[in-house]
């Protein structure tokens, strides 16, 4: 079998971008675009998940990135109705990432690393334990 490489036009506002997608697979790239890092932020206390106020960032050299609230297929386990963070579509690199929430101490974490894998990334799943601000 003969490996192949694929290219893909993406159509960016007043530009054309070429991007190409090397991969030892048969088959070609698909349309997917997937979160690169999926983030539960949670009480490091109880256990319990951390309010959806938490405001996650991700940050790798000049690249910024504010993770959404989800659900999102790269953690099928999730408990019924629990929401996650995710962010940094589509894009390898080692992430410095920060939460913040009301009520909990800031939460930080260097070298989260998100790989390339054929044309897409592999999901990278960071659990950020919260501690509780004293009452």
């Amino acid at each position: 079998m003969i490996a192949r490489r694929v290219l893909r036009l993406l159509a960016l506002p007043g530009a054309a971008v070429l991007s190409s997608c090397a991969s030892n697979e048969i088959v070609g790239c698909d349309a997917s675009f997937d979160a690169g890092i999926l983030l539960r932020a949670l009480d490091a206390s109880t256990g319990g998940v951390v309010t959806d106020a938490a405001v996650a960032v991700a940050r790798d050299g000049q690249f910024v990135d504010t993770l959404e609230y989800g659900r999102f297929a790269g953690w099928p386990d999730l408990p019924a109705g629990e929401a996650i963070l995710a962010g940094v579509p589509e894009r390898p690199g080692v992430y410095a990432l920060r939460v913040t929430a009301p009520g909990y101490r800031t939460w930080d974490a260097a070298g989260v690393r998100v790989a390339r894998q054929g044309c897409s990334v592999v999901q990278t799943r960071v659990v950020a334990r919260m501690q509780p601000l004293a009452r």
